[in-house]
């Protein structure tokens, strides 16, 4: 696949014409990342799709889904075009974009994209009802509103062409999320390895490191981490027990609970203090010797 985009190759992209879904949006933005020069065409023109290198979410071929007997995964959520493409390019994708990650990371990577980016995708796209007590937008529904009204001269590939822009930062911005983790690995593991107190864990700058540390902390000693902050001072923040929830295996000091600066600096005895949350999972002081002061009297209590 590499040798074509390296060798200058223009690959041909087909899809459905029409109104457009988030499945096919997001499935062009992939390929379109991974082969760099193309052509797109959008047509239901079965001829014109015979002449093009990759078709997708029309035709009835591996791409697609709108027929009897298509694919379904493990877990009873079925493909659509979003999820075949990722499902048949990914793994290409991810050893473009993240030529770091070792060939077991890249298939984790791989799947967790697929459940937590992809699946809901392809759910909503095959009228899957996807739960949620509390109505979300989501990036379907935004996608579907790029499509031009009844009212509107709008060309629809233009219209297509700036929803796969706007899909293309969001997918980006998502992955790039994923792969943070793996890029901050070495720091977390560096800090971990060099605690003083194994119950604080010291970062020397801000990066991803829940899902590291509960990997490597398989005893539960870590109970706080202080890191500094992107723009201002420093941070302790909770170890939550589970990455999908914000229960702590211990909170910062009740009585700290929604205090800001000086008054959270009297209670303390610290002139520098920042806030703490409501929620007491997070706090912050300027200095390093503050907040380590904030740890340390949070560990005794």
């Amino acid at each position: 696949m590499y040798e074509k985009e390296k060798c200058n190759v223009t690959i041909k992209l087909g899809t459905h014409n029409g109104s457009f879904h988030c499945d096919d949006v997001v499935a062009y933005v992939i390929l379109a990342d991974l082969f760099g020069n193309h052509t797109l065409t959008r047509t239901r023109d079965n001829k014109l799709l015979d002449e093009q290198d990759i078709v997708f979410d029309v035709g009835g071929g591996a791409l697609d889904h709108h027929f009897t007997g298509k694919p379904y995964r493990d877990n009873g959520v079925p493909y659509a075009a979003a999820g075949l493409v990722w499902r048949t390019y990914g793994m290409q994708l991810l050893l473009k974009l993240a030529s770091f990650l070792t060939d077991d990371e890249r298939l984790v990577v791989h799947q967790e994209m697929d459940e937590r980016f992809f699946q809901g995708i392809d759910a909503v796209d095959n009228g899957v009802n996807v739960d949620t007590s509390i109505p979300l937008i989501s990036l379907p529904l935004i996608v579907n509103g790029f499509n031009p009204p009844f009212d509107s001269d709008e060309d629809e590939d233009t219209a297509f062409y700036r929803a796969a822009g706007f899909v293309k930062v969001i997918f980006h911005n998502y992955l790039n999320s994923r792969l943070a983790q793996y890029r901050a690995r070495d720091v977390v593991k560096e800090a971990f390895k060099n605690r003083e107190d194994p119950r604080l864990l010291v970062l020397d700058k801000g990066c991803p490191w829940l899902e590291t540390l509960l990997s490597l902390d398989r005893n539960e000693e870590v109970l706080f981490v202080v890191f500094p902050d992107r723009h201002r001072g420093y941070r302790i923040q909770t170890v939550q027990k589970d990455p999908a929830n914000f229960d702590a295996r211990k909170n910062l000091p009740e009585s700290w609970a929604g205090l800001q600066e000086d008054e959270l600096g009297r209670v303390i005895g610290i002139d520098d203090a920042i806030f703490v949350h409501p929620a007491r999972f997070i706090g912050g002081a300027m200095s390093f010797e503050s907040v380590m002061k904030m740890a340390h009297l949070a560990l005794a209590e």
